[in-house]
């Protein structure tokens, strides 16, 4: 771990070092906070980064890389792509998770277009549905790659509500 926050230039970080020597499970880092008491956050760390870095590949390409950056949050993903790399064996893959430890220099992970009053005021009840519905429009968002716009999203939003397909204004 040290090696690759040299390599990145990022300052020495414990709690990583920590889940790189001494964690990979979340039972792992359940037993070092009853021992060290860990503050909230780094306990938290501890536990989400050994199952983050099992998910991760050095193949992994850029549209699942930001899904992922997304949908874990910024320094969630950054300490599973750090511990994975940490974990390799293969040497050879140093580039591929510099690219992938580097995206968030590179893109910012975007604000979902859509929230639960877009929902009601398409129609929907006050309800489960109204988080399920955002749930599947926020999927179709993130497999887009982030590309669908908000008038494109309530369009879909809409023709799940009433049946209907949207009216072309254009």
């Amino acid at each position: 771990m040290a090696a690759i926050e040299a390599r990145l230039g990022r300052p020495p970080d414990a709690v990583l070092r920590l889940a790189a020597l001494a964690v990979t499970t979340p039972e792992g880092s359940a037993r070092l906070d009853a021992r060290l008491k860990l503050s909230a956050r780094d306990r938290d760390r501890l536990a989400a980064a050994p199952l983050v870095a099992a998910a991760i590949t050095p193949a992994m390409g850029e549209p699942a890389a930001k899904a992922a950056a997304y949908k874990l949050g910024p320094d969630t993903y950054l300490d599973g792509i750090l511990l994975a790399w940490a974990r390799t064996r293969d040497r050879t893959t140093g580039a591929a998770f510099a690219r992938l430890a580097t995206l968030l220099d590179r893109w910012q992970p975007p604000v979902f277009p859509l929230a639960g009053r877009d929902v009601l005021a398409a129609g929907v009840p006050t309800g489960p549905l109204v988080g399920e519905l955002l749930g599947e429009l926020e999927a179709q968002w993130i497999e887009s790659g982030f590309l669908l716009q908000r008038e494109e999203l309530l369009a879909v939003l809409q023709y799940r509500v009433t049946g209907a397909p949207p009216i072309n204004r254009g």
